[in-house]
């Protein structure tokens, strides 16, 4: 399972009718596999949410909170997990997705919901979040970890206050690298801002 880019594929021609069920259910099954596809199945779970509830423009909510009541009580969940599945799938749209696909490592769910909705910590911008965990990402799939973790990211965030070890030169310029297409990207208006998804195209 592509940890990244399969939730929203396999439900791109998905609609939110008797099909939702099954889809669930099936995500439901996933999140027992092991990290990875935890992460995979809360983040497809949350597109299936997306379907019905698009994200809109600040302040327009209208009939959102319908459609979570409607999701939690199918899906015996509280209705602040379904919408928290929403909004970090809608945080993390076709272009995150792809870049953090790129990294080659993956990290828990966990991680990508203290990132997307910034749960610890002073005030950051979303586009320096995203680099951190790109970044935590990149270096894990370099050392062959894998796997990122929340210190890696809080280390990048510049919130760990121990000390970097020294790095390759090439993996510095890697991850310079990923920090310039995001900072471009968020200029030319292209992308890695929060988008509106329904679903996602991988």
């Amino acid at each position: 399972m592509n940890v990244w880019m399969e939730p929203s594929s396999t439900l791109q021609d998905a609609a939110v009718t008797d099909t939702t069920d099954g889809a669930w259910e099936r995500l439901d099954a996933a999140e027992t596999v092991g990290i990875a596809a935890t992460c995979a199945a809360r983040l497809g779970k949350g597109d299936l949410v997306l379907l019905e509830a698009p994200l809109g423009e600040r302040g327009s909510r209208t009939g959102t909170w319908t459609v979570i009541r409607d999701f939690a009580r199918r899906y015996k969940v509280s209705e602040d997990t379904v919408d928290q599945y929403r909004r970090i799938s809608g945080w993390y749209g076709p272009d995150r997705r792809s870049a953090l696909k790129a990294t080659g490592a993956v990290a828990s769910y966990s991680l990508l919901r203290d990132v997307a909705l910034h749960t610890f910590g002073s005030a950051t911008e979303p586009d320096v979040r995203f680099a951190a965990l790109v970044a935590a990402l990149a270096e894990a799939a370099h050392d062959s970890r894998g796997r990122a973790t929340r210190q890696d990211y809080l280390r990048h965030l510049g919130l760990d206050s121990e000390t970097t070890s020294a790095r390759d030169p090439a993996l510095d310029q890697f991850l310079q690298h990923i920090k310039e297409l995001l900072r471009d990207g968020h200029r030319s208006g292209d992308g890695l801002r929060p988008q509106r998804t329904g679903p996602p195209s991988c």
